[in-house]
């Protein structure tokens, strides 16, 4: 994915968003300003400069796929690659990985993370308990 597909699906997003909704009752609900959400639909401030945090408030079910299988929260996509955000949302994890291949994912995250050790052991512990379905 390029950045201009990305500011492509962003922007297409936004502007399937704002046609069942006024540009005034998605930024009252997204806490993101009116102004700032007209700028980004009308091409005046580019979406590449969107944080990841105010991605999240316009398009709270997004999904963004960093690697090949690594889900992050759920969203369709438009076929573009990676990155990619749309308006009808959903939430998956890991669509193209096994259950036991994304449960290995989060428990190499936990083990990194910056966490107290006692709870990485209850977490992983919680997480090795957890039955797949």
């Amino acid at each position: 994915m390029t950045i201009e597909n990305f500011e492509a699906d962003v922007i297409n997003a936004l502007r399937s968003i704002l046609v069942d909704n006024v540009e005034r009752d998605l930024a009252k609900r997204s806490t993101v300003s009116r102004g700032y959400i007209n700028a980004l639909k009308n091409q005046k401030k580019p979406p590449r400069a969107l944080t990841v945090e105010t991605l999240f408030k316009l398009f709270p079910h997004a999904q963004i796929t960093l690697n090949a299988g690594d889900q992050i929260n759920g969203n369709a996509t438009t076929g573009h690659g990676p990155a990619i955000v749309g308006h009808h949302n959903h939430v998956t994890a890991a669509a193209e990985d096994s259950a036991e291949t994304f449960r290995h994912k989060i428990q190499d995250e936990i083990i990194r993370a910056d966490v107290d050790p006692e709870a990485k052991v209850k977490i992983l512990n919680i997480i090795l308990n957890t039955e797949t379905k």
